[in-house]
């Protein structure tokens, strides 16, 4: 809620949610996501990343969760239940859907 209070009070988001493939091994899908927003390993809290060609900053990160702010959205990256990365995002500007989201964490994280 804080960074939502923080960088978006006032504004409405839409809420989008992808599940992509299942993961075997979460250590590498955890390293993939980095590589995929622009770092050498896995994320680490207050670093700056690009997603999807937009600068952002990863504001949480835990064993479950990778969480990047960008100026359009918070996206969060989800490790779910019986092994599928889900992100789980709130847009403030329109973007890509559900199904665009699915496809990208196919390709990104394999």
């Amino acid at each position: 809620m804080l960074p939502y209070l923080t960088h978006f009070a006032g504004r409405t988001a839409t809420p989008v949610t992808a599940f992509g493939p299942p993961v075997a091994d979460w250590p590498h899908a955890w390293e993939r996501l980095g590589h995929a927003l622009g770092l050498p390993a896995a994320a680490r809290q207050g670093q700056s990343v690009r997603l999807r060609g937009e600068e952002g900053v990863v504001y949480f990160v835990n064993a479950q969760n990778t969480a990047v702010r960008t100026a359009s959205g918070l996206y969060r990256f989800i490790r779910g239940f019986r092994g599928p990365m889900i992100a789980s995002h709130h847009l403030f500007t329109p973007q890509l859907d559900e199904f665009a989201w699915q496809g990208w964490l196919a390709e990104e994280i394999r």
